[in-house]
């Protein structure tokens, strides 16, 4: 593949995916549907990748499974990377906004504080750095599994109850919301998904637009 400025391209086009099919993890089945039709938004310059579709679909839920300590691949710090309880922190609340950087924000806010409240953001922006490295290797085995958590953790981003400490409605009387919401839900109406494709372009800045979109969902989800 030439020119590897078009993995930038892959986060946009895993944002687009979810914004655009309106799946708010999203259970196995909503992981699965995002990455399957991820292709749809690969421009010219990733028709390469439309060889990954398969893969990325079948394994959009590996780092869920990773969670699970009778999985062989289990890894006890994979919880605390599918979700950020944003709202905990009072920079948040006060500006809409907390340290971007993550040894800073180690620095600033104690690394207890920051494993308690999750990772998501800063495990979306390794998985990128991951992928981005493998592909500069030419490593596409390592790639493909970079890219396939890369867009669960994406998607989880999108995810409004995995980024608020009310992540299953304990704290406003609606318990087991977050089943009802992200399984139940997209597994009842999944063949009314549609999805068409958006046009994917590249970002300058990856640690900021994770951020964006977490902000933006949080404030989005938090008003209505």
């Amino acid at each position: 593949m030439k020119g590897f400025k078009v993995i930038k391209k892959f986060i946009i086009v895993f944002a687009f995916v979810f914004v655009s099919i309106l799946l708010i993890s999203w259970g196995g089945v909503g992981h699965s549907i995002i990455s399957q039709k991820v292709s749809l938004s690969f421009n010219s310059e990733m028709n390469d990748f439309n060889a990954w579709t398969s893969y990325l679909s079948a394994h959009a839920s590996d780092a869920d499974y990773r969670k699970n300590a009778s999985d062989p691949n289990y890894d006890p710090n994979e919880a605390k990377r599918h979700y950020i309880d944003i709202d905990n922190y009072t920079d948040f609340i006060n500006t809409g906004e907390i340290e971007q950087n993550y040894d800073a924000a180690v620095v600033k806010y104690g690394q207890s504080t920051i494993n308690s409240n999750g990772t998501l953001p800063w495990a979306t922006e390794v998985a990128f750095d991951s992928l981005r490295n493998s592909m500069k290797r030419y490593d596409w085995t390592k790639a493909k599994q970079f890219a396939a958590d890369l867009g669960h953790y994406v998607a989880d981003g999108h995810m409004p109850l995995h980024i608020t400490n009310n992540y299953n409605g304990q704290n406003t009387g609606n318990s087991g919301i977050h089943l009802r919401y992200e399984t139940t839900m997209i597994g009842s109406y999944s063949s009314s998904i549609t999805y068409t494709g958006t046009s994917a372009a590249n970002i300058s800045n990856v640690n900021q637009y994770i951020f964006d979109y977490i902000y933006v969902c949080r404030f989005d989800f938090n008003s209505r």
